[in-house]
């Protein structure tokens, strides 16, 4: 392998094709980057075992061939390396990468040890990945972190015609969010499980990239099923899960005729300040009166908070009570100007929304309070 590259394309494809190569590998393989150039084609690619990546950028036409090298150890050269063309060439074993007066050699592994990449199938659909981006972002904040309950620590992606919806939950609060997409067959249904974690990565990773994101869903590839993101030359995968996602939809759907409404930003920023006061068992306290919203809290030592501000609500007092960090995330997700409040009963699931807007919501469960805290 040899071939002529500059060094600002190089850095970009070493940091996105390495960035699932395992940190601390039971294997050296495992902890490697593959390198590959086929004519002219520069491809770099890394997995940990649930998830892979892959880009592949053109160079200058130079001698085929394959290589296998430490990722951490390319990273760090590559980012070190002066801002001129780097000549790049596999000799004896050894990856040598000269730029100006400067010569680099990375030793390399076999190639053969390095686990079969999943090669995917045609597009499933495509969606905007800006679009794409800012649901998954809404969505996987309401995602469990609890290992012992996996199929919590996924969001659901249910493809139905033109429509995505993404679903998450960690039985404390949910969330939803539906997208436009372009299905290759308007006819296909399906329901995926992937994990929070990795899909959220994806979605951040493709969010800025002016190009139509392709989402492959394949039942085979990758030792089961795979879920595939690609782009402008690039591919990042993760493993399907399988099993049944609870039917937390419905909780979304149920009926809340009371509703209040704020400036989404203004209310972040006061429940913020006020949740300084409050400590980590002392929930966050929404009144509601009409035309105001007053969010309260205490801590130890008669530390206390209070800040009122304008909401559109005409009915009666009310006391809601979060969590402040799911209310905080919340709040985040639902983006928008304003956020709509919807209730039953103080004591029932809250929904979250943009105001005006359909197909988006989070829903928290309200936190109970001893009777010092809202009389």
């Amino acid at each position: 392998m040899r071939f002529r590259v500059k060094r600002e394309l190089l850095t970009e494809a070493v940091t996105w094709g390495t960035r699932c190569a395992v940190a601390r590998p039971v294997t050296p393989a495992l902890g490697g980057a593959l390198l590959s150039l086929t004519g002219g084609e520069f491809t770099v690619a890394s997995l940990d075992g649930e998830s892979s990546a892959r880009i592949t950028v053109a160079v200058e036409a130079g001698v085929d061939g394959a290589a296998l090298v430490s990722a951490r150890l390319l990273v760090e050269i590559t980012k070190a390396l002066p801002d001129q063309a780097i000549d790049v060439e596999l000799t004896a074993g050894v990856l040598r990468l000269r730029c100006g007066a400067g010569r680099f050699g990375l030793p390399t592994m076999p190639a053969e040890e390095y686990p079969r990449r999943p090669e995917l199938r045609s597009s499933t659909g495509t969606v905007d990945p800006a679009v794409f981006g800012a649901a998954v972002a809404q969505v996987a904040v309401a995602a469990s972190r609890e290992e012992s309950l996996p199929i919590l620590t996924c969001v659901r992606v249910a493809v139905e015609g033109s429509r995505m919806t993404l679903l998450a939950s960690d039985r404390y609060r949910v969330s939803r969010c539906e997208l436009p997409w372009q299905p290759a067959d308007p006819k296909r249904t399906g329901e995926y499980l992937v994990a929070a974690r990795p899909l959220l990565e994806a979605a951040r990773a493709f969010a800025p990239i002016p190009a139509e994101l392709a989402i492959v869903v394949d039942d085979d590839a990758f030792g089961g099923g795979t879920i595939g993101f690609t782009a402008a030359g690039r591919q990042l995968t993760a493993r399907l899960f399988e099993g049944t996602f609870p039917p937390m939809g419905r909780l979304i759907d149920a009926p809340r005729p009371a509703a209040v409404t704020a400036s989404a930003a203004e209310l972040t920023e006061v429940v913020k300040r006020v949740a300084l006061f409050a400590d980590r068992l002392t929930p966050v306290v929404l009144r509601l009166e009409p035309g105001a919203l007053t969010v309260e809290a205490r801590g130890a030592q008669d530390a206390e908070a209070s800040e009122t501000i304008e909401a559109d609500y005409t009915g009666r007092p009310t006391t809601l009570a979060f969590n402040e960090t799911y209310l905080l995330d919340g709040l985040r997700a639902v983006g928008g100007p304003a956020v709509t409040l919807s209730f039953d009963d103080p004591h029932k699931p809250v929904s979250l929304s943009p105001r005006g807007a359909s197909g988006s919501a989070y829903v928290l469960q309200p936190v109970r309070v001893k009777d010092q805290l809202t009389e």
